[in-house]
């Protein structure tokens, strides 16, 4: 299970109601209209090993078993649906959030994010609850998981001032919006941060881990007890890209794979030796090392190390 965050500064502009209507308007018939559009959505992260089996016919052929990955099991905000019912005509913000859903990896809106009041009574309109019914109820049984994750983004990327049960959120690896959720670039005003928990993930091999490259917003990975080796993370490491586009300035570079990640943690990894450290210093922001790694005097590694 992974969670992802988003970290933020809060700015304080367009309060005024309908200032911040036509603002979402402005933005949703900007994307609706503008050449500028989503590419073809990446296939979903999925850890599979194949568990190959050998067999023979009677002919004696030589038979190669496997088993494929299991088909992919739809999100529980899929299974819900879409059966919101409104006793009341929900005002211009809320269709121009909806309208955006489709393109959370394209609103980059900077300082200009809309402040988010909270409701001071159940009778007062709250923009979170008609977005995602049931938020804030605590008799309604209300659960993130049943938020597509495209609207979450929308929101905590257009909004401040959210509630503290919105700054993370719970999907599966394997959740086919995954990949264009790592697509939402960082601004100065606000980031989205990948914490990806697997321990004991018997799927996670030296083969599948450069499915990991998807995550481009992996800051901490906790692979403990899994099989995975020293070979293992140096090709992780081989996942980092940088295409220059012919400018000098290493901002403006595009930068594929798991720059950001910080914290690493492979207890109980006992296929993970010394060799491992080589491709540890490959990972520019690293600081952080589970215990399973044994501190060697010839590493140049500046980490800090947990146990």
């Amino acid at each position: 299970m992974m969670a992802i965050g988003p970290c933020s500064w809060e700015f304080r502009n367009y309060n005024d109601k309908y200032c911040k209507y036509l603002f979402l308007y402005y933005f949703y018939f900007y994307f609706y209209y503008s050449t500028r559009l989503t590419g073809a959505m990446s296939r979903p992260v999925v850890l599979w090993d194949p568990r190959q089996s050998t067999a023979s016919d009677e002919a004696g052929t030589t038979i190669i078993r496997s088993v494929l990955p299991p088909v992919n099991v739809p999100g529980p905000y899929e299974r819900r649906g879409d059966a919101a019912t409104f006793h009341y005509i929900p005002n211009l913000s809320y269709f121009a959030i909806k309208r955006l859903i489709e393109y959370p990896d394209q609103i980059d809106i900077g300082r200009a994010r809309i402040y988010c009041p909270q409701p001071s009574s159940p009778s007062e309109f709250n923009i979170l609850s008609s977005l995602m019914p049931g938020f804030g109820d605590p008799e309604s049984g209300f659960s993130l998981r049943q938020v597509d994750p495209r609207l979450w983004a929308v929101i905590v990327q257009v909004f401040t001032n959210l509630p503290v049960d919105l700054r993370a959120y719970p999907i599966p690896l394997s959740d086919k919006h995954l990949p264009l959720l790592q697509r939402i670039a960082p601004t100065p005003e606000f980031c989205l941060i990948t914490v990806l928990e697997i321990p004991g993930c018997r799927e996670l091999t030296d083969d599948n881990v450069l499915e990991l490259k998807e995550l481009h917003g992996l800051c901490a990975l906790d692979a403990s007890s899994t099989e995975l080796s020293g070979l293992g993370v140096k090709r992780l490491s081989h996942t980092l890209l940088r295409r220059d586009e012919g400018r000098s300035d290493d901002r403006e570079c595009e930068r594929r794979g798991p720059w950001h990640l910080r914290m690493l943690r492979l207890k109980d990894c006992r296929k993970v030796n010394n060799t491992v450290f080589s491709a540890l210093e490959a990972f520019p922001l690293l600081s952080v090392v589970g215990p399973s790694c044994f501190l060697s005097k010839n590493s140049r590694l500046n980490t800090k190390w947990i146990f």
